[in-house]
């Protein structure tokens, strides 16, 4: 693997960690529970996606039948993974 002043795959691919965020939601809880860091909610999967595709789908990348796209956190250090939060549909209240 090519490197040059360190590993080049780090440039260019990023880990997400999908979590599920749907407790925010719940209407029963919504108003009573503060908001958790990423690390602490419910991991669904982790992946590794090219970095030049996040920024332009990552709603659409973290979206399908079953889970809506919520929000990402960026990493505080700058080769650790990104977070990225989805909602069940099916359980959201709807607004």
């Amino acid at each position: 693997m090519a490197s040059l002043l360190g590993d080049l795959w780090q440039h260019n691919l990023i880990q997400v960690i999908v979590v599920d965020v749907t407790q925010d939601y719940q209407a029963d809880t919504a108003a009573n529970i503060d908001l958790l860091p990423a690390a602490y909610y419910p991991e669904l999967y982790r992946t590794v996606i090219p970095a030049y595709r996040l920024n332009r789908t990552i709603e659409a990348e973290f979206s399908d039948e079953t889970f809506a796209y919520d929000w990402h956190e960026l990493p505080i250090d700058p080769y650790g993974p990104w977070y990225v939060g989805v909602v069940q549909k099916e359980r959201v209240a709807p607004v």
